[in-house]
């Protein structure tokens, strides 16, 4: 909410409020919230008893039932009629309507309430921590904000004890992370970082490195080139740093152009399979395959912790209209991950970190996979 009330301030003092009178405006979007800033202008319009007009034209039309998006890009046709049904199916009406008819709904309730959070006032002091990592989100634009939380892992309890979370400028959280990394003697470190962020992952590295530390292996959830955008800079930069991905990604990852990508490709050096244990330093992660998104895509399980890529995020899962992509297989891996025994922390390649017992009761296509309805 707060972003959306932040978004329409911009856009009703910087650019509506500058306007010279009588000029007209255009405004282009998608409704998706009650918030959001469409519903705004058109509320401010009828305020002001502007003379204005609202064309709403929804994924699916009404009348017959047909793409209204559907075109051509790379020699494949996009946003097609069966895939706009396919999101129908496995979302709930209300999420669908939103997401893709220009119907706004707001979900209400809280992710995490805070008197349900465990607290803690000191380590344990009669052992060490099996070790220490943390799990970076960067962020180098934008309102967004860097995030990189540090847990010291005690068998099955994780204890969070740092954390770097700025809207800085990148040239400020840069060396904050890495200061952080230093400090914590964190043993190893995922870094979820899309596109641009490999020049910011580069640097990080290279102030980590100069200061004596270095990194043992990039464990890629998938092929995507916004989650492997920053592979080829460490790599450069660690020669020694093992990049690793299921084999049934390794030609996108070597060719991003499959999907669209115009970043530096990264050569494996290691294709795993479903099952497959990458050791780093004290700590075990395992690659789950969980195809769908891509055909190589895993959830990376480490601990009580699941790295989880695009195959399941918060309250959603990935896309499956990309090469590779398969809605019948995101199904079954959404079933797969559903599953598991115990509550894991899921850490997502995109959006906020959950965990499992949310995501069985919150999230419409983990609970229809797993035929618990939406």
């Amino acid at each position: 909410r707060q972003r959306l009330d932040d978004k329409w301030e911009v856009i009703s003092g910087d650019i509506m409020g500058r306007a010279i009178e009588g000029t007209p405006m255009v405004f282009t979007g998608t409704r998706y919230s009650l918030y959001d800033p469409i519903g705004r202008i058109q509320e401010h319009a009828k305020k002001e008893g502007w003379s204005w007009r609202a064309i709403e034209i929804p994924a699916l039309d009404l009348m017959t039932d047909e793409s209204n998006y559907e075109y051509e890009r790379d020699g494949k046709k996009v946003f097609t009629t069966a895939y706009f049904r396919e999101q129908r199916e496995l979302l709930s009406a209300e999420q669908f309507e939103s997401e893709f008819q220009q119907q706004p709904f707001e979900a209400k309730g809280l992710l995490f309430n805070k008197d349900e959070l465990n607290y803690f006032f000191e380590l344990p002091a009669d052992r060490e921590p099996d070790t220490t990592i943390a799990v970076g989100d960067t962020a180098e634009s934008g309102s967004d904000s860097t995030s990189m939380p540090v847990a010291k892992i005690y068998g099955t309890d994780v204890y969070i004890v740092d954390v770097v979370f700025d809207d800085a400028p990148a040239e400020v959280t840069k060396p904050e992370c890495a200061k952080c990394l230093i400090e914590n003697k964190v043993a190893a470190a995922v870094f979820e970082s899309n596109n641009a962020g490999q020049y910011y992952a580069r640097d990080v590295d290279q102030i980590v490195r100069e200061r004596g530390l270095n990194f043992r292996a990039i464990l890629l959830t998938h092929g995507h080139f916004d989650h492997i955008g920053a592979a080829d800079a460490v790599k450069r930069a660690f020669p020694q740093c093992q990049i690793v991905i299921m084999k049934d990604d390794e030609d996108i990852c070597r060719n991003p152009l499959l999907v669209g990508g115009d970043n530096a490709p990264a050569d494996p050096d290691m294709l795993v399979s479903d099952g497959d244990v990458i050791k780093v330093a004290e700590l075990s992660f395992k690659y789950m395959a969980t195809p769908g998104h891509t055909k190589g895509s895993a959830v990376i399980i480490s601990g009580d912790c699941i790295f989880s890529g695009d195959t399941i995020m918060s309250r959603t899962c990935g896309r499956t209209d990309l090469y590779g992509g398969s809605t019948k297989e995101i199904r079954a891996s959404l079933k797969k991950i559903g599953e598991l025994e115990g509550d894991y922390k899921i850490y997502p390649g995109h959006g906020l970190e959950t965990n499992m017992a949310v995501e069985r009761y919150a999230n419409p296509y983990l609970r229809k996979a797993m035929g618990l309805g939406i």
